[in-house]
């Protein structure tokens, strides 16, 4: 004959108890984990941002330098091109004149054929 094992509620509740102490040590472990992976995510995004807006300040500071040198560029060059156009008006007076009312002729005749 099999003799059936009974446990005795005592057993029961102390296994129970143990049980539950366990559920709680596994879920500490668990947040305490989900901690400190989220932790090392959150500092390698702040480092990845850090990073992006190092290149953006860059990028930037790049763009303003060529565009300042680009800016420079064209003064320099209207200035040459003002300088010119006045040596050659110095130079032969006459001709810029009969120049300069053709030009004025010329805006005249194509202002009254638009209208």
């Amino acid at each position: 004959m099999a003799r059936s094992r009974r446990t005795a509620p005592d057993d029961i509740g102390a296994q129970l108890e143990t049980l539950k102490a366990d559920l709680a040590a596994l879920s500490s472990a668990v947040k305490n984990r989900a901690t400190s992976e989220a932790g090392a995510a959150r500092s390698s995004v702040a480092s990845g941002i850090g990073d992006l807006q190092d290149q953006i300040t860059t990028l930037l500071h790049n763009f303003t330098e060529a565009g300042g040198d680009f800016a420079e560029t064209a003064r320099a060059r209207t200035s040459e091109a003002f300088e010119t156009v006045e040596e050659t008006i110095q130079k032969n007076p006459g001709t810029a004149l009969l120049a300069a009312l053709g030009v004025g002729f010329l805006v005249g005749v194509l202002s009254r054929s638009g209208r």
